[in-house]
């Protein structure tokens, strides 16, 4: 039987529902998806090297279990929507990959990142304005670094929220097999949208097993 390999990837962004994505597809059975939250992002195409699995044999050893009853096989790493390099790596690998976008609001997507980093001890401004008024300073450093541990765009609060240019990399290369997903629409819609998204996999909305 030949190796089951990644063919859908949810790229982003950051704080705006790819978790809740996952939880939902990694459940359909005709999806596989790393099953626990400490191999949700892989990260293995982003060159900005975040991961942990940087040889291939430790990232396709992520979907050993995926079997014929999956039609689907996927992963969630926020990390490739603002990393420039991830969009042409994962094109490299699969051209005829399918890419989902999540969106959100970029003024609550980035304070709901502060909210985290602070919470994660990753942030140590004291407001969400020192954050802002601090990247501009951090845009120039080697991140990460002792006091920023985090991933580089992780503390560039307002520019990582600029969806344009990270979202026309995709369109670029992958075309028609890009699908945008509002943050709202899913939280407000979810059934709908839900199965908007099993549509564009070619998969069955049905009840998770």
């Amino acid at each position: 039987m030949s190796e089951k390999k990644p063919d859908f990837f949810i790229a982003g962004a950051a704080r705006c529902g790819t978790t809740a994505l996952w939880y939902c597809l990694k459940e359909n059975p005709g999806v596989f998806m790393p099953k626990e939250m400490l191999l949700k992002e892989p990260a293995f195409f982003s060159g900005l090297k975040k991961s942990r699995f940087n040889k291939w044999a430790d990232y396709s050893e992520l979907f050993s279990a995926a079997d014929a009853s999956h039609r689907r096989v996927g992963e969630a790493s926020t990390a490739y929507l603002t990393d420039e390099e991830s969009p042409g790596r994962i094109h490299d690998y699969d051209r005829d990959a399918k890419i989902i976008i999540s969106l959100r609001n970029p003024v609550s997507r980035a304070y709901s990142l502060y909210n985290w980093m602070v919470q994660d001890g990753y942030e140590y401004a004291g407001t969400f304005e020192e954050a802002l008024k601090l990247e501009e300073m951090r845009a120039h450093k080697k991140i990460p670094n002792y006091f920023e541990p985090e991933y580089y765009h992780n503390y560039m609060y307002f520019h990582s929220g600029l969806y344009y240019a990270q979202v026309k990399r995709y369109i670029d290369l992958f075309k028609k097999n890009v699908l945008l997903v509002k943050f709202d629409n899913f939280i407000k819609n979810f059934e709908v949208e839900y199965e908007r998204i099993c549509g564009f996999l070619g998969v069955e909305a049905g009840p998770p097993r």
